[in-house]
């Protein structure tokens, strides 16, 4: 039986079979993998990007940064929150070579100019802790983060389109990760994607009330459109609110319940 939305996976339990491009994976219903990224400052304040109303899926909304893996990425995830970092905000990130700190979950910086590429052996495999575009790219900021795992296991993200968007189905794995930079925002250098039309930096607080008032404010459409089938076909809604819709938020939602956990764990 398919799993329901937000139930965590734990890895072990899949086993990859093929590659696809995103499209057809989302136009077959196939499941794949992708990551939310929780950036923050030093002083805890978050990173939220505002999608230019360009972009085919969910224009003009509000998101953290999020990337799916691809062919050829390994190392638990963290090639992609590497590529995410440069490919969206134009950061390197450097990491400690000494592997997890004490909790278990998560990695020490390192300071930047410390090192040019550091290399660590994971489970037999070589993992970098460096992203840097290849010898073409311009030179980027080098930034020192501590890198954790918002949530135990991933989580199991399932929206259904219906007749509005070809049926698309997208089943994804999804990994929740914490970035935490060891400089306050206005001490970096940001390039970010084109794609981004807006950003801002807000407290966990503010994130809190901000998902709260956006489900408030989705609560009637919501109840509006019934029990989420047209036609005979599963539909999910269509996209409202500052998140783009519902699925996105409940997922922000569990996010922000791992990061106050970290958040207390850190203060005790």
């Amino acid at each position: 039986r398919e799993p329901s939305h937000l139930t965590p996976i734990p890895p072990s339990l899949l086993i990859p079979l093929d590659n696809h491009p995103i499209d057809i994976t989302h136009r077959r219903g196939l499941m794949h993998v992708g990551h939310c990224l929780f950036v923050m400052d030093k002083r805890g304040k978050m990173l939220f990007l505002k999608r230019s109303k360009e972009v085919v899926t969910c224009p003009n909304t509000w998101s953290i940064l999020g990337e799916h893996s691809v062919a050829g990425e390994v190392n638990d995830g963290w090639d992609v929150v590497f590529r995410g970092m440069f490919e969206e905000l134009g950061l390197i990130v450097s990491v400690d070579a000494d592997g997890p700190n004490n909790s278990g979950v998560g990695w020490n910086a390192v300071d930047a100019d410390e090192t040019e590429k550091i290399t660590i052996e994971a489970e037999g495999r070589q993992r970098s802790n460096r992203y840097d575009g290849g010898a073409d790219e311009p030179e980027h900021p080098i930034v020192p983060v501590t890198i954790r795992n918002v949530t135990q296991y991933p989580l199991y993200y399932i929206r259904h389109y219906g007749q509005r968007k070809d049926n698309r189905v997208d089943r994804q794995i999804t990994y929740l990760w914490l970035v935490q930079l060891h400089k306050r925002y206005e001490e970096i250098e940001w390039r970010l994607d084109e794609e981004v039309a807006d950003h801002k930096w807000i407290s966990v607080g503010a994130f809190e009330d901000w998902l709260s008032n956006d489900e408030e404010e989705m609560r009637s459409s919501e109840a509006e459109f019934g029990d989420g089938t047209v036609d005979g076909v599963k539909d999910d809604g269509p996209a409202q609110g500052d998140f783009c819709h519902w699925t996105i938020r409940t997922l922000y939602q569990a996010g922000l319940k791992g990061l106050k956990q970290i958040i207390v764990n850190e203060n005790s």
